[in-house]
């Protein structure tokens, strides 16, 4: 690269040399027409050219040089009136030959003989003085005019040759510096071209180095595995029976920890209806639990409990447990009682006389009941109430007294009764579901001994 832009700059210096040629050739071409033509702006025009091309050492150059010279001194001459020099009168400056003759004519047409003798006496004179001493003028403003001349032309060439110097030497430079930067941009690219050969060299050196040490490790792995291939073998059976039976016991494990899980979700709903509080999270707990088991069993008893079942978990006051049931059906039982004895759309009356007749009324399990032919709604609500009662003071089942309120009671009553019927419907159902789950996780518990 370096050789190709010194190559590229020399190429540029000789087609420089031969413009400079084809340039000095062309000027000498125009300087010798000039001369032929005599022509002093053709001439001026093409010694220009040649001190530009630099030929001023060639005689076409000297002879237009000194024509040029000839031209500026006649120009000098007339500038400086050569009247003056040739002394001549001075009613004659700046008058050529006619115009000196008419006005000479003029000014003696009135002169007489001796007058006009006297006249050419003088002119006479003038111009005998004139040519005595015109020589020695001439030859002094002569040379006056070639000094003055040669001092121009020197700083002329002075000023040229500084300013083709300086533009030389201006040219040069910027070569150079053009010179310099390409060199310098060869020189980089050529390292960084060097640099990026050495890397890409290390690195596929590197990597065959490496792939080399690969293959050496993986034959010396096989190389080991093979020694060792029977023991390996060995553990790898007994491994093997392990890792079954490993996972035996974390299968094991794992119910285990599902069915505790699912118990103590169990217990903490319990406590939480035996604590009066609402249990809404801990059911949901439990149907978690219960899912995570994946007993079909229990994930049934939970999704066919009641809505108002689930209804009483959710509320914000406690779930009724079956002491609290007895105690409001006893504090009702007198209620209901009452509503027994009113008659069917009575009002207010008849509600006066049912509290008198309740009065008058022994609510028992052993309570007499009159032998009517037809049974009526009252009768059959008292024994029904009879019956509770004895339920609940006897310590008897709470849900043998709920299915016979439920099959018995009619109209007003039901209706009063109502409310305590759904509750305590819904809380034995809830007490009921528990129980099966809770017997269900002993089962579950007893197959993992």
């Amino acid at each position: 690269e370096a050789a190709a832009a010194a190559s590229h700059v020399l190429q540029g210096v000789e087609a420089e040399r031969v413009a400079g040629i084809e340039q000095r050739e062309g000027a000498l071409l125009a300087l010798r027409s000039a001369l032929e033509g005599q022509d002093a702006a053709a001439i001026s025009d093409a010694l220009s050219k040649a001190r530009k091309a630099c030929i001023s050492a060639t005689s076409e150059f000297q002879l237009a040089e000194s024509l040029s010279v000839s031209a500026r001194l006649s120009e000098g001459f007339a500038e400086a009136s050569l009247e003056k020099l040739m002394q001549l009168p001075s009613e004659f400056n700046g008058l050529n030959e006619d115009q000196a003759e008419a006005s000479e004519r003029a000014r003696n047409a009135n002169l007489g003989r001796g007058e006009l003798e006297a006249r050419v006496l003088e002119l006479t004179r003038h111009l005998a003085h004139g040519r005595l001493h015109a020589q020695a003028r001439l030859d002094q403003a002569l040379l006056t005019q070639l000094e003055a001349a040669d001092a121009t032309s020197l700083r002329a060439l002075g000023r040229a040759l500084e300013k083709a110097g300086a533009e030389r030497d201006q040219v040069a430079n910027e070569e150079y510096a053009a010179l310099e930067v390409t060199l310098r941009e060869r020189q980089e690219a050529e390292v960084g071209k060097a640099i990026a050969d050495a890397q890409a060299a290390a690195a596929a050196k590197l990597e065959d180095d490496r792939q080399k040490l690969l293959a050496a490790a993986s034959q010396a792995a096989l190389e080991a595995q093979a020694d060792r291939l029977a023991e390996v073998v060995s553990l790898s059976s007994g491994l093997a029976a392990l890792e079954e039976v490993l996972m035996q016991d974390e299968a094991v494990v794992q119910r285990a920890h599902a069915y505790n899980s699912l118990s103590a979700s169990l217990l903490s709903l319990e406590d939480a209806i035996l604590a009066g509080r609402g249990a809404c999270t801990e059911l949901e707990a439990l149907r978690q639990a219960s899912a995570e088991v994946n007993d079909a069993f229990v994930a049934n008893l939970l999704s066919t409990l009641p809505a108002d079942s689930a209804d009483l978990c959710r509320r914000a006051g406690s779930v009724p447990t079956e002491p609290l049931l007895r105690q409001r059906l006893s504090s009702q039982l007198s209620d209901l009682a009452t509503a027994a004895f009113v008659p069917a759309g009575s009002g207010l009356l008849g509600e006066v006389i049912g509290k008198v007749f309740r009065q008058l009324y022994i609510l028992d399990r052993d309570s007499v009941v009159l032998d009517i032919p037809q049974e009526t709604e009252a009768s059959r609500n008292l024994a029904a109430l009879g019956s509770a009662a004895g339920a609940v003071a006897g310590g008897g089942e709470l849900r043998e007294a709920l299915d016979r309120l439920e099959g018995s009671l009619r109209g007003t009553c039901r209706e009063r009764a109502s409310t305590w019927l759904e509750e305590a419907r819904a809380a034995l159902q809830l007490r009921q579901t528990l129980e099966a789950v809770k017997a269900r996780v002993q089962c579950l518990n007893a197959t993992l001994l």
